[in-house]
């Protein structure tokens, strides 16, 4: 079957898949290559993973690291990549909505940020918005 004047394969090809882990779906480990869009900060994650990926498969994972904005728009334009990884789940509702994915994706974690800082920081005078109260500590 033919769209777009491209095979179906070669469609399936540049459809992107976005979850958390390195498990890919059985068509592409006929790939010698996989290539994966990621947010930045899965560099160091992402770079251990890949290595085990490849001693595990044979599959080499080429990984694109980017703001995941500049990652999505680049999608929309036509990257071909088979795994989008991103914690903004707003750019991975743009590319569902542009027919860009085979599903909607998975959450692949949930966290909580802290700021720690010290007890006479900038972070606490009440002149640059914060309390004056310092941190709290037990």
């Amino acid at each position: 079957m033919r769209v777009d004047g491209l095979s179906w394969r070669h469609q399936r090809r540049r459809y992107l898949r976005y979850s958390g882990a390195l498990l890919w779906p059985s068509w592409a480990l006929a790939q010698v290559r996989i290539k994966v869009a990621a947010a930045s900060n899965l560099k160091f994650v992402l770079a251990d993973l890949a290595t085990l990926y490849k001693q595990q498969t044979g599959v080499q994972v080429d990984v694109n690291l980017g703001a995941s904005g500049n990652l999505a728009r680049q999608i929309l334009q036509g990257l071909p990549v088979e795994q989008f990884i991103s914690a903004d789940e707003a750019w991975v509702a743009e590319l569902v909505k542009a027919g860009r994915t085979v599903d909607a994706g998975q959450r692949y974690a949930t966290g909580q940020l802290a700021l720690v800082c010290l007890k006479f920081s900038i972070a606490t005078e009440p002149r640059f918005g914060g309390s004056g109260a310092g941190a709290q500590t037990q």
